[in-house]
C-alpha cells in the first residue's frame, strides 16, 4: 500500500536525512511532503552513492510523472541536477482521468502542465460562476471525452458536481497566458495526504459525536517534521475527562487510519491548552 511503502521509504533514510541536517554526510536534506517527494528523495540518496558511470546506465527514456502529489520544485530541480531527469508535474482525478501533463516539449515550473488532447477542455470559474480572465484564481472546471457520467445511484451529488458537462474539481488555481494550468489549493473540504483524499468535515464530524467535545476543527497542514497530515484542534465540554491520546484512540475505533488527525490539540472553553498528541 501507498502507506506502507512510506513508512518503509521513511525508515530507510530518516536517519541519512538527521546526519545531513547535523553536516554529518554529503546527503542533502530536502523536505519529505509527501509519498512522491520521499521517492525522490530514494533516488537521491540511492545516487549519491553511486558514480557517474552507473547513473549514465539509466534508461535515457525514463519518464518522472506525477499526478497523484505535487512535486517539490526545490526537491524537482535536484533530481535534474543529480541524474539528468527532469520530474514533470501532472493532474487528473478520479472523475476525469488524466487531464494535463508537463512533458519534454512542454514545461513550465511549478504548474501542473496543459491539456493532454484538444478532447480536453480545461477552463477556470471565478467565485462569481463565471469564466475567469488569464492569472484569475478560480475553480478548475474540466469537459472532455475520458469523462465520468456521474456517480452511480447519488443523482444529487451528481447534479453538483456536473453541470452541462463540465465537473466541477473542487481545485483552486488559475491559467496563464500560454495555457499553462497551475493549482493553488483546494475549495471543498477534501484534501489529500500521501495519495488518499480525507474529508475534513467527516474527521470533525466523528470528533464533535464523542461526548467531551464542544467544538473541532480539522485542517490540513504541511511543514518539515510530518509532511502532509491532518491537524485538529478540539475545545472541551467542560469537565471533560477525555485528553488528545484519548480522542485519537477514538478516532481509531471510526475513521480509517490514514484519516486520523496527525496532532491532536485539545482547548477549554477559554483556549487554555490541555494536552496535545502526536501520532
Amino acid at each position: 500500500s501507498p502507506f506502507h511503502m512510506r513508512n518503509k521509504i521513511s525508515k530507510l533514510i530518516r536517519n541519512e536525512i538527521k546526519q545531513a541536517k547535523e553536516g554529518k554526510n554529503a546527503f542533502i536534506y530536502l523536505k519529505l511532503n509527501n509519498l512522491v517527494d520521499q521517492f525522490l528523495i530514494k533516488l537521491l540518496y540511492d545516487a549519491s552513492n553511486a558514480t557517474s558511470e552507473e547513473i549514465k546506465k539509466i534508461h535515457p527514456n525514463l519518464v518522472l510523472l506525477s499526478g497523484g502529489s505535487f512535486v517539490d520544485a526545490e526537491l524537482a530541480d535536484k533530481v535534474k541536477e543529480r541524474l539528468g531527469i527532469q520530474p514533470y508535474q501532472g493532474y487528473g482525478t478520479t472523475e476525469t482521468f488524466p487531464v494535463s501533463t508537463n512533458t519534454a516539449f512542454h514545461y513550465k515550473r511549478h504548474s501542473i502542465g496543459i491539456p493532454l488532447s484538444k478532447k480536453i477542455q480545461v477552463k477556470i470559474k471565478n467565485i462569481n460562476g463565471e469564466d475567469a480572465e488569464i492569472g484569475q484564481i478560480g475553480e478548475i472546471m474540466v469537459r472532455g471525452s475520458t469523462m465520468f457520467e456521474g456517480y452511480l445511484e447519488r443523482p444529487r451529488i451528481t447534479s453538483r458536481y456536473l453541470k452541462d458537462g463540465w465537473f466541477r474539481t473542487g481545485d483552486l488555481g488559475y491559467i496563464d497566458e500560454e495555457g499553462f494550468i497551475f493549482f493553488v489549493g483546494r475549495s471543498f473540504s477534501f484534501t489529500k495526504i500521501g495519495a488518499q483524499m480525507v474529508d475534513l468535515v467527516e474527521v470533525e464530524e466523528v470528533l464533535l459525536s464523542h461526548i467531551d467535545v464542544a467544538e473541532a476543527r480539522a485542517i490540513y497542514q504541511k511543514n518539515e517534521e510530518f509532511g502532509e497530515h491532518v491537524c485538529a484542534t478540539v475545545i472541551l465540554k467542560r469537565n471533560a475527562s477525555v485528553d488528545a491520546d484519548g480522542l485519537r484512540k477514538y478516532l481509531m475505533n471510526h475513521l480509517s487510519k490514514y484519516k486520523v488527525p496527525r496532532i491532536i490539540k485539545t482547548f477549554q472553553r477559554n483556549l487554555v491548552a490541555l494536552s496535545e498528541s502526536q501520532g
